[in-house]
Protein backbone atom coordinates (compact mmCIF):
# COMPACT_ATOMS: atom_id res chain seq x y z
CA UNK A 1 0.00 0.00 0.00
CA UNK A 2 2.84 2.38 0.90
CA UNK A 3 4.59 1.63 -2.39
CA UNK A 4 1.37 2.29 -4.31
CA UNK A 5 0.88 5.66 -2.58
CA UNK A 6 4.49 6.60 -3.18
CA UNK A 7 4.56 5.58 -6.84
CA UNK A 8 1.19 7.15 -7.65
CA UNK A 9 1.14 10.17 -5.33
CA UNK A 10 0.78 12.74 -8.13
CA UNK A 11 -2.03 10.79 -9.75
CA UNK A 12 -3.86 10.48 -6.42
CA UNK A 13 -3.51 14.24 -5.85
CA UNK A 14 -5.04 14.86 -9.28
CA UNK A 15 -7.96 12.56 -8.44
CA UNK A 16 -8.49 14.35 -5.10
CA UNK A 17 -8.45 17.68 -6.94
CA UNK A 18 -11.03 16.35 -9.42
CA UNK A 19 -13.24 15.14 -6.56
CA UNK A 20 -13.04 18.50 -4.76
CA UNK A 21 -13.80 20.55 -7.88
CA UNK A 22 -16.79 18.38 -8.76
CA UNK A 23 -18.38 18.04 -5.33
CA UNK A 24 -17.84 21.57 -4.01
CA UNK A 25 -21.22 23.33 -3.74
CA UNK A 26 -22.80 20.85 -6.14
CA UNK A 27 -26.36 21.59 -4.98
CA UNK A 28 -25.99 25.34 -5.53
CA UNK A 29 -23.63 25.65 -8.50
CA UNK A 30 -24.96 25.69 -11.19
CA UNK A 31 -27.88 27.53 -9.57
CA UNK A 32 -31.12 25.55 -9.92
CA UNK A 33 -31.68 22.46 -12.04
CA UNK A 34 -32.12 22.96 -15.78
CA UNK A 35 -35.12 21.47 -17.57
CA UNK A 36 -33.24 18.31 -18.62
CA UNK A 37 -32.11 17.73 -15.04
CA UNK A 38 -35.67 18.19 -13.81
CA UNK A 39 -36.87 15.68 -16.40
CA UNK A 40 -34.21 13.17 -15.32
CA UNK A 41 -35.05 13.66 -11.67
CA UNK A 42 -38.82 13.46 -12.11
CA UNK A 43 -38.74 10.36 -14.31
CA UNK A 44 -36.22 8.68 -12.01
CA UNK A 45 -38.40 9.40 -8.97
CA UNK A 46 -41.45 8.07 -10.80
CA UNK A 47 -39.54 4.89 -11.67
CA UNK A 48 -38.40 4.56 -8.06
CA UNK A 49 -41.91 4.93 -6.61
CA UNK A 50 -44.12 3.33 -9.28
CA UNK A 51 -41.90 1.48 -11.75
CA UNK A 52 -43.33 3.75 -14.48
CA UNK A 53 -42.16 6.92 -16.22
CA UNK A 54 -44.18 10.14 -16.36
CA UNK A 55 -46.20 8.78 -19.31
CA UNK A 56 -47.07 5.54 -17.53
CA UNK A 57 -44.64 3.29 -19.44
CA UNK A 58 -43.38 0.40 -17.29
CA UNK A 59 -39.58 0.31 -16.94
CA UNK A 60 -39.01 1.82 -20.40
CA UNK A 61 -35.78 1.49 -22.36
CA UNK A 62 -36.34 4.96 -23.80
CA UNK A 63 -38.06 7.83 -21.99
CA UNK A 64 -40.49 10.00 -23.94
CA UNK A 65 -40.03 12.88 -21.44
CA UNK A 66 -40.55 16.20 -23.27
CA UNK A 67 -40.69 14.41 -26.61
CA UNK A 68 -36.89 14.32 -26.84
CA UNK A 69 -36.72 10.59 -26.02
CA UNK A 70 -34.00 10.25 -23.40
CA UNK A 71 -31.98 7.05 -23.10
CA UNK A 72 -32.36 5.11 -19.85
CA UNK A 73 -29.00 4.63 -18.12
CA UNK A 74 -28.67 8.06 -16.49
CA UNK A 75 -32.30 8.01 -15.35
CA UNK A 76 -32.03 4.56 -13.73
CA UNK A 77 -28.80 5.57 -11.99
CA UNK A 78 -30.58 8.69 -10.74
CA UNK A 79 -33.34 6.48 -9.34
CA UNK A 80 -30.70 4.64 -7.29
CA UNK A 81 -29.26 7.96 -6.15
CA UNK A 82 -32.70 9.27 -5.17
CA UNK A 83 -33.34 6.11 -3.17
CA UNK A 84 -30.41 7.19 -0.97
CA UNK A 85 -30.55 11.00 -1.01
CA UNK A 86 -34.20 11.64 -1.83
CA UNK A 87 -35.58 14.00 -4.47
CA UNK A 88 -32.73 16.52 -4.28
CA UNK A 89 -30.35 18.33 -6.61
CA UNK A 90 -27.50 16.23 -5.18
CA UNK A 91 -29.28 13.01 -6.11
CA UNK A 92 -29.93 14.20 -9.67
CA UNK A 93 -26.36 15.41 -10.22
CA UNK A 94 -24.48 12.68 -8.34
CA UNK A 95 -24.24 10.20 -11.27
CA UNK A 96 -22.73 13.00 -13.38
CA UNK A 97 -20.24 13.93 -10.65
CA UNK A 98 -19.10 10.32 -10.25
CA UNK A 99 -18.88 9.94 -14.03
CA UNK A 100 -16.63 12.99 -14.19
CA UNK A 101 -14.28 11.48 -11.62
CA UNK A 102 -14.22 8.15 -13.48
CA UNK A 103 -13.33 10.06 -16.67
CA UNK A 104 -10.29 11.61 -14.97
CA UNK A 105 -9.15 8.22 -13.64
CA UNK A 106 -9.45 6.36 -16.93
CA UNK A 107 -7.96 9.21 -18.93
CA UNK A 108 -4.84 8.53 -16.88
CA UNK A 109 -4.93 4.75 -17.36
CA UNK A 110 -5.66 4.96 -21.07
CA UNK A 111 -2.99 7.61 -21.76
CA UNK A 112 -0.48 5.61 -19.74
CA UNK A 113 -1.21 2.49 -21.76
CA UNK A 114 -1.02 4.30 -25.10
CA UNK A 115 1.87 6.66 -24.30
CA UNK A 116 3.77 7.02 -21.01
CA UNK A 117 3.24 8.06 -17.34
CA UNK A 118 4.12 11.72 -17.94
CA UNK A 119 1.56 12.08 -20.72
CA UNK A 120 -0.96 10.24 -18.53
CA UNK A 121 -0.45 12.66 -15.62
CA UNK A 122 -0.74 15.72 -17.84
CA UNK A 123 -3.83 14.36 -19.60
CA UNK A 124 -5.65 13.50 -16.38
CA UNK A 125 -4.74 16.89 -14.85
CA UNK A 126 -6.17 18.73 -17.85
CA UNK A 127 -9.39 16.72 -17.72
CA UNK A 128 -9.63 17.35 -13.97
CA UNK A 129 -9.43 21.15 -14.25
CA UNK A 130 -10.51 22.24 -17.71
CA UNK A 131 -13.89 24.04 -17.91
CA UNK A 132 -15.57 21.74 -20.45
CA UNK A 133 -15.13 18.65 -18.28
CA UNK A 134 -16.02 20.53 -15.09
CA UNK A 135 -19.21 21.91 -16.60
CA UNK A 136 -20.41 18.51 -17.80
CA UNK A 137 -19.41 16.86 -14.51
CA UNK A 138 -21.50 19.21 -12.37
CA UNK A 139 -24.83 18.53 -14.02
CA UNK A 140 -27.03 15.69 -15.23
CA UNK A 141 -25.48 15.34 -18.68
CA UNK A 142 -25.79 12.04 -20.53
CA UNK A 143 -22.73 12.85 -22.68
CA UNK A 144 -20.55 12.95 -19.58
CA UNK A 145 -21.79 9.56 -18.40
CA UNK A 146 -21.33 8.03 -21.85
CA UNK A 147 -17.71 9.22 -21.91
CA UNK A 148 -17.17 7.66 -18.48
CA UNK A 149 -18.23 4.33 -20.00
CA UNK A 150 -16.41 4.65 -23.33
CA UNK A 151 -12.97 5.44 -21.84
CA UNK A 152 -12.78 2.36 -19.59
CA UNK A 153 -14.41 0.34 -22.35
CA UNK A 154 -11.58 1.17 -24.75
CA UNK A 155 -8.98 0.74 -22.00
CA UNK A 156 -10.21 -2.77 -21.17
CA UNK A 157 -10.37 -3.57 -24.88
CA UNK A 158 -6.64 -2.85 -25.13
CA UNK A 159 -5.99 -4.98 -22.04
CA UNK A 160 -8.16 -7.67 -23.56
CA UNK A 161 -5.76 -8.06 -26.46
CA UNK A 162 -3.37 -9.66 -23.95
CA UNK A 163 -5.89 -11.10 -21.47
CA UNK A 164 -9.09 -12.01 -23.27
CA UNK A 165 -11.28 -11.91 -20.14
CA UNK A 166 -11.14 -8.10 -20.27
CA UNK A 167 -12.88 -8.10 -23.66
CA UNK A 168 -16.09 -9.20 -21.94
CA UNK A 169 -15.96 -6.19 -19.59
CA UNK A 170 -15.01 -3.87 -22.45
CA UNK A 171 -18.00 -4.99 -24.51
CA UNK A 172 -20.35 -4.57 -21.55
CA UNK A 173 -19.18 -0.99 -20.91
CA UNK A 174 -19.31 0.02 -24.57
CA UNK A 175 -22.71 -1.63 -24.92
CA UNK A 176 -23.99 0.27 -21.90
CA UNK A 177 -22.74 3.56 -23.39
CA UNK A 178 -25.06 3.29 -26.40
CA UNK A 179 -28.00 3.22 -23.99
CA UNK A 180 -26.71 6.36 -22.28
CA UNK A 181 -26.31 9.03 -24.97
CA UNK A 182 -27.67 9.18 -28.52
CA UNK A 183 -24.41 10.33 -30.13
CA UNK A 184 -22.70 7.25 -28.70
CA UNK A 185 -25.01 5.16 -30.88
CA UNK A 186 -23.12 6.48 -33.88
CA UNK A 187 -19.63 6.89 -32.43
CA UNK A 188 -19.26 3.61 -30.54
CA UNK A 189 -20.13 1.21 -33.41
CA UNK A 190 -17.74 3.15 -35.67
CA UNK A 191 -15.03 3.02 -32.99
CA UNK A 192 -15.53 -0.72 -32.53
CA UNK A 193 -15.28 -1.28 -36.29
CA UNK A 194 -12.11 0.83 -36.47
CA UNK A 195 -10.43 -0.95 -33.56
CA UNK A 196 -11.26 -4.34 -35.03
CA UNK A 197 -9.55 -3.30 -38.25
CA UNK A 198 -6.52 -1.84 -36.43
CA UNK A 199 -6.10 -4.83 -34.13
CA UNK A 200 -7.30 -7.54 -36.48
CA UNK A 201 -4.13 -9.63 -36.15
CA UNK A 202 -4.31 -9.62 -32.35
CA UNK A 203 -7.99 -10.53 -32.40
CA UNK A 204 -7.36 -13.37 -34.83
CA UNK A 205 -4.75 -14.83 -32.46
CA UNK A 206 -7.20 -14.46 -29.57
CA UNK A 207 -9.90 -16.30 -31.50
CA UNK A 208 -7.71 -19.40 -31.61
CA UNK A 209 -7.01 -19.51 -27.86
CA UNK A 210 -9.87 -17.66 -26.18
CA UNK A 211 -13.06 -18.75 -27.93
CA UNK A 212 -15.06 -18.90 -24.68
CA UNK A 213 -14.40 -15.25 -23.81
CA UNK A 214 -15.04 -14.18 -27.38
CA UNK A 215 -18.32 -16.10 -27.36
CA UNK A 216 -19.47 -14.18 -24.28
CA UNK A 217 -18.23 -10.96 -25.87
CA UNK A 218 -20.34 -11.63 -28.96
CA UNK A 219 -23.39 -12.53 -26.85
CA UNK A 220 -23.13 -9.28 -24.86
CA UNK A 221 -22.72 -7.31 -28.08
CA UNK A 222 -25.90 -8.86 -29.49
CA UNK A 223 -27.84 -8.11 -26.29
CA UNK A 224 -26.89 -4.43 -26.36
CA UNK A 225 -26.58 -3.54 -30.03
CA UNK A 226 -29.37 -5.47 -31.78
CA UNK A 227 -32.15 -3.84 -29.67
CA UNK A 228 -30.40 -0.50 -30.17
CA UNK A 229 -30.61 -0.72 -33.96
CA UNK A 230 -34.20 -1.99 -33.72
CA UNK A 231 -35.11 0.98 -31.55
CA UNK A 232 -33.42 3.43 -33.92
CA UNK A 233 -35.71 2.44 -36.79
CA UNK A 234 -38.83 2.53 -34.59
CA UNK A 235 -41.13 5.54 -34.04
CA UNK A 236 -39.22 6.85 -31.00
CA UNK A 237 -35.88 6.64 -32.77
CA UNK A 238 -37.27 8.31 -35.87
CA UNK A 239 -38.83 11.08 -33.79
CA UNK A 240 -35.45 11.81 -32.23
CA UNK A 241 -33.74 11.63 -35.62
CA UNK A 242 -36.29 13.99 -37.12
CA UNK A 243 -35.40 16.61 -34.52
CA UNK A 244 -31.61 16.51 -34.81
CA UNK A 245 -30.86 15.39 -38.38
CA UNK A 246 -29.73 17.94 -40.98
CA UNK A 247 -30.98 15.70 -43.80
CA UNK A 248 -34.48 14.29 -43.50
CA UNK A 249 -37.09 13.84 -46.20
CA UNK A 250 -39.96 14.12 -43.73
CA UNK A 251 -38.79 15.67 -40.45
CA UNK A 252 -42.27 16.77 -39.43
CA UNK A 253 -43.72 13.37 -40.18
CA UNK A 254 -41.06 11.55 -38.18
CA UNK A 255 -41.48 13.85 -35.21
CA UNK A 256 -45.27 13.75 -35.14
CA UNK A 257 -45.41 9.99 -35.57
CA UNK A 258 -42.99 9.54 -32.69
CA UNK A 259 -45.10 11.82 -30.53
CA UNK A 260 -48.31 10.05 -31.49
CA UNK A 261 -49.78 13.15 -33.17
CA UNK A 262 -51.99 12.99 -36.25
CA UNK A 263 -50.11 14.75 -39.07
CA UNK A 264 -53.39 16.30 -40.30
CA UNK A 265 -53.86 18.05 -36.96
CA UNK A 266 -50.42 19.64 -36.99
CA UNK A 267 -51.32 21.77 -40.03
CA UNK A 268 -54.38 23.26 -38.35
CA UNK A 269 -54.32 26.46 -36.36
CA UNK A 270 -55.29 26.50 -32.69
CA UNK A 271 -58.54 28.23 -33.72
CA UNK A 272 -59.40 25.41 -36.16
CA UNK A 273 -58.68 22.74 -33.57
CA UNK A 274 -60.63 24.37 -30.73
CA UNK A 275 -63.40 26.18 -32.59
CA UNK A 276 -65.13 23.62 -34.78
CA UNK A 277 -68.65 22.27 -35.08
CA UNK A 278 -67.97 19.13 -33.03
CA UNK A 279 -66.47 21.01 -30.11
CA UNK A 280 -69.25 23.61 -30.18
CA UNK A 281 -71.91 20.87 -30.14
CA UNK A 282 -70.17 19.12 -27.23
CA UNK A 283 -69.94 22.40 -25.32
CA UNK A 284 -73.65 23.04 -25.89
Amino acid sequence: MKNFLKNNSLFLLIVLLAIALRFAGIEKVPPALNWDEISHGYNAYSILKTGKDEWGAVLPTIFRAYGDYKLPVYIYLTALSEAIFGLTALAVRLPGVLAGIVTVVFTYFLARKLFNPKVALLSSLLVAIEPWSLFLSRGAFEANLALALILPGFYFFLKGLKESKYLVLATFLLGLSVWTYNSARIFVPLMIAATKILYWKDLRVLWKKAKVHLFFTSAIAIIFFVPMFWQLIGPAGQARYGKVAIIDVDPQGNTTSGLGIDKKTIHKSIYEVLINDENIENAA
